[in-house]
């Protein structure tokens, strides 16, 4: 049998993807898997933005959208979200007054969904479907991460999309390269923060 020494740690190894994790071309890496591991986690520390951003981008793809949603729902099923939140409720509280939250209205929403044909305004998921999806009906997003709280700064989004916006802005998130982008709805968007809101805002 073959080995590999880590350039990492030194230590002398199997030259198997059991030990080296697999690189693009077929061959083996340079460090061992436990060194790639902390490799890994110490530059995700020193550059949180940058890994968040990688985060999103791959959570978009649609087989680990479909992923995603079968974890939940199995989560859901059984009862490790109640568990969660019961047991951490200071973590939850935190994140709670971290995300603002809309004052609009139950007539302004009821018209904002209405004006999205009550589904997500970014990929298109139905109220309904998003419930069942996700256990949680469209949420109010703000469009821009730090605009305003009133109607103007609103969209109905589903769980998976409300998520992956994170603070992103909409024209870093929501475009070509993103695998829900549609350009009708794209412009729908545009449309209602430009002028259509203006009919429905109570003033």
């Amino acid at each position: 049998m073959e080995y590999k020494i880590c350039s990492i740690c030194k230590k002398e190894f199997p030259a198997t993807f059991e030990y080296f994790y697999r690189k693009r071309n077929d061959t083996l890496s340079s460090y061992c898997k436990e060194c790639e591991k902390k490799k890994s986690s110490d530059w995700g520390k020193q550059n949180r933005d940058k890994r968040l951003i990688y985060l999103k981008k791959d959570n978009s793809r649609p087989e680990r959208i479909k992923a995603t949603r079968e974890n939940g729902k199995r989560q859901r099923e059984n009862g490790y979200q109640k568990e969660y939140q019961r047991k951490n409720k200071d973590k939850i509280k935190q994140y709670n007054e971290q995300h603002r939250n809309h004052e609009i209205t139950k007539e302004e929403w009821e018209n904002c969904l209405k004006y999205f044909n009550y589904s997500c305004a970014y990929c298109g998921m139905q109220q309904d479907i998003a419930k069942e999806t996700f256990n949680n009906y469209l949420h109010k997003d703000h469009v821009q991460h730090n605009g305003s709280n009133n109607l103007s700064n609103c969209v109905p989004a589903c769980k998976g999309c409300n998520s992956k916006k994170w603070a992103f802005t909409l024209e870093e998130w929501y475009n070509a390269d993103n695998t829900i982008y549609n350009t009708e709805r794209y412009k729908k968007i545009i449309k209602w923060l430009n002028k259509d809101y203006k009919k429905y805002i109570n003033k």
